[in-house]
């Protein structure tokens, strides 16, 4: 017999539960993963995967084309997660067929993690997830006015400022949270080396942070 949540078939081994609100006890032992489909056209991007710590609350962000199959997802969340923090021990997404196939529950099963779906019954899994959609949505309204055509070029800005800003729940940012050091920013002042396009392209990093 099946306990509540699962959505596994008689024949299945591979198992998911509906995710549990409890906080995790260090960096990326539990992700969220999702994809964020409200994004702008651009460079041919439509569609941005999330994947969240919920431990320290630090983001990852990949645009991509439109929305992969199930073996290109699990590609890409080794891509920005596996590769470099380790494997996670439990993986929260939402309903999306990537990520109620049999192929996503055996892969995760596989690796030692649990495939966790979020569910109505327990928004508060949500409410991390909705509030980083909020501000990527923010983010990419801004880069829009300012680079309609090539704001996924500066997802990794975006990327960057929220993993560095300070965080209000945490007290410190998510990179110190994760790594236990704050990462070096950005100097106040500009130099001014001759070099225009390096000028340039330091300005436009600058903008997006």
């Amino acid at each position: 017999m099946h306990g509540p949540g699962q959505v596994q078939g008689p024949q299945d081994k591979a198992r998911w539960s509906v995710a549990s609100t409890g906080c995790p006890f260090m960096p990326l032992v539990s992700s969220v993963t999702r994809f964020y489909h409200r994004a702008a056209p651009s460079r041919g991007n439509t569609v941005i995967l999330v994947v969240i710590d919920k431990f320290s609350k630090a983001d990852h962000f990949v645009a991509l084309p439109k929305l992969p199959s199930v073996k290109k997802t699990t590609k890409l969340f080794l891509t920005p997660v596996v590769h470099l923090h380790g494997l996670p021990s439990d993986i929260v997404s939402d309903r999306g067929p990537q990520f109620t196939s049999r192929f996503w529950g055996a892969f995760c099963l596989l690796f030692g993690a649990e495939a966790s779906l979020s569910s109505s019954f327990h928004p508060q899994t949500n409410s991390q997830t909705e509030r980083v959609n909020q501000d990527l949505e923010c983010n990419l309204r801004s880069l829009a006015s300012f680079c309609p055509s090539s704001c996924s070029e500066h997802l990794l800005w975006v990327e960057f400022a929220h993993n560095t800003l300070w965080h209000s729940s945490l007290g410190m940012s998510p990179f110190k949270c994760q790594y236990g050091y704050a990462l070096p920013m950005f100097t106040d002042q500009e130099a001014n080396v001759g070099v225009w396009s390096a000028e340039q392209t330091v300005r436009r990093c600058l903008f997006t942070w």
